[in-house]
């Protein structure tokens, strides 16, 4: 069982990956920081897509449908209930704050932030299918949430590591500079 740990001897002894475990050890509490501050941007952004989508991201699903229907007469969940569609909502929604946060990290990770993004600006109203390109503007909410949430935030933090290694790295060669002389 022990044996898994046995690669750890190798931090102790290469020099490098000792500098690079010891500062991220030491970011840890400038990390939590970051992570505070990440927080309550996430938190805001959550309740103002909260605000404003809880219940659009519906939609009438026409698999099951005959072909006698067409899909564009079809505008509210009950036109999509008569003719005997099934009225779901999207897996990644803003229904609520945490469903929000949710969907907020997804798109911060970049996957599939693009669709997320075209269901918002398609969205209508609540038990309203949606409709292509019926409020362009989101895309400035999405796009904004991209930039501070995911870019912003995540040059947060490789920069508390980076900078956090770079002084470990100096405190170790000025240690070294004084043990010369």
């Amino acid at each position: 069982m022990l044996r898994v740990l046995r690669p750890l001897r190798m931090i102790s002894r290469n020099e490098g990956l000792k500098i690079a475990v010891i500062s991220l050890i030491n970011a840890i509490p400038q990390i939590i920081n970051a992570l505070v501050i990440a927080l309550l941007f996430y938190v805001l952004f959550a309740i103002f897509a909260t605000t404003y989508f809880k219940g659009r991201f519906f939609s009438c699903l026409t698999d099951n449908i005959e072909d006698i229907v067409d899909p564009s007469e079809i505008i509210s969940k009950w036109d999509c209930l008569n003719v005997g569609g099934d009225w779901i909502n999207s897996v990644l929604n803003f229904d609520n704050v945490l469903q929000s946060l949710a969907s907020l990290f997804v798109l911060s990770s970049t996957e599939g932030w693009g669709d997320i993004m075209y269901q918002g600006v398609d969205a209508v109203d609540i038990d309203l299918n949606p409709q292509e390109d019926n409020n362009t503007a989101w895309a400035f909410f999405f796009m904004s949430f991209m930039i501070i949430g995911s870019l912003f935030m995540l040059n947060l933090f490789v920069s508390i590591v980076v900078n956090t290694y770079y002084g470990e790295k100096e405190k170790l060669y000025k240690n070294e500079q004084l043990s010369k002389y």
